[in-house]
């Protein structure tokens, strides 16, 4: 594809965002992609962070052996939001959002996991949920 069809095509998916705000948000679609194919793992798989397991899965310990290993959830949750190393209930009426937070010390900036009411808020990848304008 040459500079003219890419920035064609970036004009018309963007609407009024910029066109490198719109190739973050189509790179981060199918890298997302990527993640969610390639790092799912079933109950009672070893996992590193909540990410590794599916659906309404979380990686806790195992405290039978003291390892993180994939568990379900069903029935304790509603909808399970998942960031790396956090998680919340999102339940009906809302969205999963996972946007950057600054955290303590200053200057550290954490994925986070925040469920955003429909009707009243929106999921801002880049700044959580936000008022629906």
């Amino acid at each position: 594809m040459d500079g003219q069809c890419f920035d064609q095509l970036a004009r018309t998916l963007a609407g009024t965002a910029t066109r490198r705000t719109t190739l973050k948000g189509v790179v981060g679609g199918i890298l997302a992609g990527f993640v969610a194919v390639d790092r799912g793992a079933a109950a009672g798989r070893p996992c590193d962070d909540h990410w590794d397991c599916p659906g309404n899965q979380l990686c806790l310990l195992d405290e039978t052996n003291e390892n993180l290993i994939c568990q379900p959830t069903t029935g304790r949750y509603g909808q399970i939001c998942k960031a790396p190393s956090e998680h919340t209930a999102c339940y009906p009426g809302s969205d999963c959002c996972i946007a950057p937070e600054m955290r303590d010390p200053p200057g550290y900036v954490v994925l986070t996991a925040n469920c955003c009411e429909r009707g009243v808020t929106v999921c801002d990848p880049d700044r959580g949920c936000v008022p629906v304008a």
